[in-house]
């Protein structure tokens, strides 16, 4: 009974934010072999890290809203999927607000008044593998992509539903809702010269080893 209310809360969740992104899931099996890394401190996969740290509660109980990254865009009172995002009651057609993307089944938009709700719901169980986005990856204006992808498993109710979360310049540029796939399918879905961190070198990657 726990589960079945838990689920449908995070489900409520995701109806609250705005009709938006939606991207194109594919399953291509290969084998993964980690891609050559750079190292040392100027290595920009530590920003990756910091942020897949602070989604997992490793350093903090939450992701800083600096670390998120919006975009303006003038909003819509047009019915129907895509496009920009929708204007709350009360906005005029074209005003500019700012949302971050979250896609999904239908995608959408999250603002700074639910954003903290949308990242409350992810409860991730662990960080499953660091790729380098597909240039293929779905993008529009108002859907941008990131450098790196986080992918991290989840569950709800012992079904997979993986989230992956895309960073840029040290920010929180989009997250994906990947439902029906599990996090092993998305990653076999990458090109394997893209994926940089695998799942077998995750725990050292983000120096949890042994914890």
């Amino acid at each position: 009974m726990k589960n079945k209310i838990f689920l449908s809360i995070s489900l409520l969740v995701l109806l609250f934010v705005q009709v938006a992104c939606t991207p194109v899931e594919g399953v291509l099996e290969v084998q993964i072999e980690p891609a050559a890394q750079v190292q040392g401190e100027e290595n920009p996969l530590n920003d990756a890290k910091a942020i897949a740290k602070l989604l997992l509660g490793i350093d903090g109980n939450f992701l800083p809203l600096e670390k998120i990254q919006y975009l303006t865009a003038p909003c819509t009172t047009a019915d129907g999927l895509g496009g920009p995002p929708k204007c709350a009651e009360g906005q005029a057609d074209g005003t500019l607000i700012e949302v971050f993307p979250v896609g999904g089944p239908e995608g959408s938009y999250a603002t700074a008044d639910n954003i903290e709700s949308v990242l409350a719901s992810m409860t991730l169980k662990r960080l499953y593998a660091v790729y380098e986005i597909p240039s293929d990856t779905y993008t529009d204006e108002y859907c941008p992509i990131g450098q790196y992808a986080l992918l991290f498993e989840r569950e709800l109710n012992d079904i997979p539903m993986p989230i992956t979360a895309h960073v840029r310049d040290g920010k929180l540029v989009r997250l994906d809702f990947h439902f029906g796939v599990s996090e092993e399918d998305e990653l076999q879905s990458i090109p394997v010269e893209l994926v940089l961190i695998p799942p077998a070198g995750v725990e050292a990657w983000l120096g949890t080893t042994g914890q």
